[in-house]
């Protein structure tokens, strides 16, 4: 009986011994066959990024062609232009020899004279035309040589990526195989395991060696230099810099907000590493399509069309400008933004009638879209868009139709913060070039002007010019003191005017504060609650304190401090002195007893990264009790009152700020909810400025 029980577990060992060999062998095995898919897809992308090449060479060949083209219709038109000047000349030249020979008379010439005149001109007409002839023939050889080249270059390309892709083929059906046999081998060895092994921690032991464990992803805040989509939500990760996450050893991006339901494996699965376009109706969430187009040049459809790059996102319809040339990736600064939310959006076909100056094939592949603009007077803004072809266009137009008649359906709301109207209009002569602007009443703005500073009565239409001042940059209204203070003039002063100025009459005092030349920055406040009025101004890296009271001398200087940088800034936030330079702000108490204390803390590290990357310091405002909000050219941040990151998101500027947060640039005006970040308007009057400085929730454009 014991032989029996030894002889069996000899065998037993004999068996665990060969299962943990072959065990060991198929996990050296499958190493090498994750080693080998790395080595694949590496080469994948390396043939991706070359067809990318291949496509850019085909377009710049083309490019080439009808250039070469040009060049020869060009010399072509050179030579008949040459040929009939040669003979014009040839026949002036006899008919004036014939008029001089009438004209001499019976006078006697001296052949040898004429036929040396001949030839010379013969000479001088035949040198030019040699010159002209080689210089065509060099630039044509030239222009050849360069398609030549281009030509076999692009020979060279399409055999390497034809050898490319038979590489591909082969070494996917290698793996195929590979994976089918290991599949094979794998599934032999268990059920021998499974036949053999008495003890069950045996199979626990194998089945834990060959399941790997999932990864997390290893996410990085990045900045990417074209429009991307995330992958989890398909938005576009929309801002200037540091626009979302990226994972550094897959494909994953996505949004900051969203990397928190990011997919736990790394590498995420193929089916959810691209995922389709759509919205989500619920919501309106979502990329619902996206393409090149072609829109007018900023000085009309007569002077030609432009490339950008549309993409229908998150209720909105984005425009990206495409650089010519041979890059044909959109930057990441949008041209233009239409809401599909406003209530007068529409999207229709264009007559040839209303696009006169388009070509008659282009004709039938344009559409306009239309948004409001001005709600008094009744004003809207429309785009001309012009598709690739008349399939596309009608796609567009489905899709814009569609998706608008989807969020009236599921009532998204519309979140209007500001109305706009017209106070003034711009075309004009009384106001010119508006510079800053000022709230005095309910019924009054005043505005500064290249020419001075005038006070514009909305309710009566009725224009009063209050004082004489050239080029008023900023204007400050302390009513409790009855002054107006004025940043003008070339050399940037500031000055006091008396509050009856606004009134239309004649100023009793201005008073220049020598001392503020060259001032960046101003603002107002008080120095403590109930307390008399003070006036701040920043001069480079100097803030100066001023008393302002209404009796004589109306101003005393109390106190200066140095800032910490180049002020670029002034506010009044939590009762203190806000003072914004390049990449950070401090806090100052107005009696200038204490230090700066800084709202970007060196401590955190998740905001170095702007003193690695100056930024301009834009506006900083209060948040609730214990947040601020500090916005600078290219994002917002949030941070608590000792200037730590309090959020992780960041506010993210779909274009370059010109200077509920009301964001200006170069397209129009956008609105973001300062307590949720999300974007809630867009305006689209183009070349909107910043006019009253303090208001960060008013806007007014330079055409009032």
């Amino acid at each position: 009986m014991d032989e029996a029980v030894g002889a069996l577990k000899d065998k037993y060992e004999r068996e665990r011994s060969m299962l943990t060999e072959d065990n060991c062998k198929l996990t050296a095995e499958t190493d090498r066959l994750c080693t080998f898919v790395d080595k694949l897809t590496a080469q994948n992308r390396q043939l991706e990024d070359e067809l990318q090449d291949l496509a850019s060479k085909k377009e710049s060949v083309a490019h080439w062609e009808a250039q070469i083209a040009e060049i020869i219709q060009w010399v072509s038109d050179e030579k008949d232009a040459r040929g009939y000047l040669q003979a014009l000349a040839s026949k002036m030249t006899e008919e004036l020899e014939s008029l001089r020979s009438s004209s001499l008379g019976s006078r006697p010439l001296d052949p040898l004279w004429k036929v040396r005149r001949s030839q010379k001109l013969d000479m001088s007409a035949r040198l030019e035309l040699q010159s002209a002839l080689d210089a065509e023939i060099r630039a044509k050889q030239l222009v050849q040589e360069e398609l030549r080249k281009f030509k076999a270059a692009n020979i060279s390309f399409e055999s390497k990526l034809k050898d490319s892709e038979s590489r591909s083929r082969e070494m996917a059906e290698q793996l195929e195989s590979m994976k089918k046999d290991l599949e094979s081998r794998s599934h032999s060895s268990l059920m021998l395991g499974y036949v053999f092994c008495v003890l069950i921690s045996l199979s626990l032991c194998v089945s834990a060696c060959v399941c790997p464990q999932p990864k997390a992803h290893q996410l990085s805040i990045k900045t990417f230099s074209s429009p991307t989509q995330c992958t989890h939500c398909t938005s576009l990760m929309v801002g200037l810099i540091r626009q979302g996450c990226a994972c550094e050893v897959c494909s994953f991006i996505c949004h900051v907000s969203c990397k928190d339901n990011a997919p736990l494996v790394c590498p995420i699965p193929p089916e959810q590493a691209k995922r389709p376009l759509g919205i989500d109706v619920q919501r309106g969430i979502g990329t619902a399509y996206k393409g090149f187009v072609r829109i007018p040049k900023p000085t009309g459809v007569r002077k030609g069309w432009q490339r950008a790059y549309a993409v229908v996102c998150d209720c909105k319809l984005f425009l990206y400008e495409v650089p010519e040339g041979k890059s044909t990736q959109p930057g990441v600064v949008t041209t233009q933004v239409l809401d599909l939310r406003d209530e007068e959006f529409s999207v229709s076909s264009v007559l040839a009638s209303d696009v006169i100056h388009a070509t008659r094939k282009d004709v039938p592949c344009i559409f306009r879209v239309t948004s409001s603009l001005l709600s008094s007077p009744v004003c809207a803004v429309s785009l001309l868009v012009l598709a690739e072809s008349e399939a596309e266009k009608w796609k567009w137009v489905g899709i814009l139709e569609g998706l608008q008649s989807i969020l009236a359906k599921n009532r998204l709301r519309n979140c209007v913060v500001h109305t706009l109207h017209e106070a003034y209009d711009s075309s004009l002569p009384a106001i010119k070039t508006m510079l800053s602007a000022a709230i005095v009443d309910r019924e009054r703005i005043a505005l500064g002007t290249e020419e001075g500073l005038f006070v514009v009565e909305v309710t009566r239409d009725v224009i009063v010019r209050a004082a004489d001042c050239k080029k008023v940059h900023q204007i400050e209204l302390i009513p409790k003191e009855k002054m107006v203070v004025l940043l003008c003039g070339r050399n940037r002063h500031v000055h006091l005017h008396p509050w009856g100025a606004l009134e239309g009459a004649e100023s009793a005092f201005d008073i220049k504060l020598t001392e503020t030349k060259g001032c960046q920055a101003l603002t107002t406040g008080v120095l403590r609650p109930g307390g008399p009025a003070c006036l701040l101004a920043a001069i480079k890296r100097q803030v100066l304190c001023y008393e302002i009271t209404r009796t004589k001398p109306h101003h005393r200087k109390l106190w200066e401090v140095q800032a910490p940088g180049v002020a670029q800034w002034l506010g009044m936030v939590r009762e203190r002195l806000c003072m914004g330079y390049p990449s950070g702000f401090a806090l100052l108490a107005l009696q200038g007893e204490s230090s700066p204390v800084s709202l970007v803390s060196p401590g955190d590290p998740s905001l170095s990264f702007l003193a690695q990357q100056p930024l301009d310091a834009l506006h900083a405002l209060e948040v609730g009790t214990a947040e601020l909000l500090l916005c600078f050219s290219q994002l917002g941040i949030y941070v608590d009152p000792t200037g730590r990151r309090s959020r992780a998101q960041e506010l993210m500027w779909p274009a370059t700020p010109s200077s509920y947060l009301t964001v200006y640039s170069e397209y129009g005006v956008d609105v973001f909810d300062i307590h949720t970040t999300e974007w809630v308007q867009t305006i689209s009057l183009r070349k909107v400025r910043a006019a009253f400085h303090g208001y960060p929730s008013t806007s007014l454009p330079n055409d009032f």
